[in-house]
């Protein structure tokens, strides 16, 4: 396993990071020394768990000396690893170090792997449910404790989170479970950040692949005593899987800053499309969906003609005119989902499309199509037209 520096890594060396909140400090606003120790015995039983390959107990502890204090909204790093293993023992040592922020830092070009972090958590009984699964706002909460800590590696500031963005429950995670979180600030715009995060559970159990549960982008904001918005470092993204993370997070803030104006506007007015561009493929289809919802949600449409159990409905709004047509057939819904989603078999039942050609597959629910029409234009030539079909799964055999 190789560190983020380059050098070789212990593979029993577990690193977690850990903000400083009010409810781990005492009165005076210090960490209290119950909590740092419970963060050590964490880290170092997940160290030895890596080498025995089986649950691990803590034996003793020598020698801790506390040698200043940390206070509430500081970052505590702690890197653990097995020294040596004995008959039926291990030793192991912890390193910690704090973070702390230093106001006024926030000019310049910052190096995107400087705000990489990596923590891992233990799934207690507190964490979960009476099935044994984790709660989800256990998991959202440890995201959101490293997305933090990745934001504040920028900005050397206490950012605050504004916006959660496709939070996805990929898979659950159980009691036992370890939890490997990771976070890098994916690009910086003039007052907020993107943060990615990803989340992966593994059991000790030696050979078992690595689970990917969870995974959100994170948009923090640094506030000033009045309020305002502070102007950010530039980041610089690194080379290849960095730098798509980087055209990716463009292509985010600008559909997010399309649908809180579309969500502003009034529900007469038609959702706005949103211009095609190569970086933003994969989140584009969002838009698509959500345009056609918020358009099939209302409710003056008008019954324009009716023919063969076929309703054709128009709906007119300013300069634009919508269509929606309805048919109740008496075929398996997934079987008419699979051949209205098929853009490629259109023709077979469209006859205003003469062919289709599959320019490129964005992900298995959206797809780019070229079209090519039975209707001339004035010119003699036929009509085509660039598509980007996003279709969704029926939730059930309904």
């Amino acid at each position: 396993m190789a560190s983020i520096n380059g050098d070789v890594r212990n593979p029993t060396e577990v690193r977690m990071s850990q903000m400083v909140l009010p409810c781990h400090a005492n009165h005076r606003g210090q960490l209290s020394t119950g909590q740092l120790l419970k963060w050590i015995d964490t880290a170092a039983c997940l160290s030895a768990e890596r080498h025995a390959g089986c649950p691990c107990v803590t034996a003793s502890m020598d020698d801790i000396y506390f040698e200043q204090t940390i206070s509430v909204g500081q970052v505590v790093n702690l890197k653990t690893k097995v020294n040596r293993a004995f008959n039926s023992s291990m030793e192991f040592s912890c390193m910690q170090i704090v973070e702390r922020s230093r106001e006024g830092e926030m000019n310049g070009e910052v190096l995107a792997q400087k705000t990489r972090v990596e923590s891992v958590e233990l799934v207690l009984p507190p964490h979960a449910n009476h099935q044994g699964n984790t709660f989800g706002g256990q998991i959202m909460a440890w995201m959101e404790n490293i997305a933090t800590i990745a934001a504040s590696r920028l900005c050397h500031a206490h950012p605050t989170l504004k916006v959660i963005e496709m939070f996805h429950f990929r898979g659950p995670s159980q009691v036992g479970d370890r939890l490997i979180l990771k976070a890098i600030v994916n690009n910086a715009f003039k007052d907020s950040m993107e943060v990615g995060v990803c989340v992966e559970a593994f059991c000790h159990d030696v050979g078992v692949p690595r689970r990917h549960i969870n995974s959100a982008f994170m948009t923090f904001v640094v506030l000033d005593e009045n309020n305002h918005t502070c102007i950010l470092p530039r980041i610089k993204p690194e080379t290849g899987d960095g730098e798509r993370r980087y055209r990716e997070a463009i292509a985010r803030r600008k559909i997010r800053l399309d649908r809180k104006y579309v969500i502003s506007c009034n529900q007469s007015e038609v959702p706005l499309s949103v211009p095609w561009d190569p970086c933003n493929q994969v989140y584009l289809s969002y838009n698509n969906v959500s345009a056609l919802k918020m358009l099939v949600s209302k409710t003056d449409w008008v019954l324009a003609s009716e023919i063969n159990k076929v309703h054709l409905y128009t709906l007119e709004d300013g300069k634009f005119l919508s269509f929606k047509v309805e048919i109740t057939v008496s075929i398996d819904a997934r079987q008419t989902f699979n051949l209205l989603s098929d853009m490629s078999r259109r023709s077979e039942w469209d006859r205003y499309y003469k062919e289709c050609q599959l320019l490129q597959e964005v992900d298995e629910d959206d797809a780019i199509y070229h079209v090519v029409s039975t209707v001339r234009s004035a010119d003699g030539k036929l009509q085509d037209f660039i598509i980007l079909a996003s279709r969704r799964p029926p939730c059930d055999v309904g």
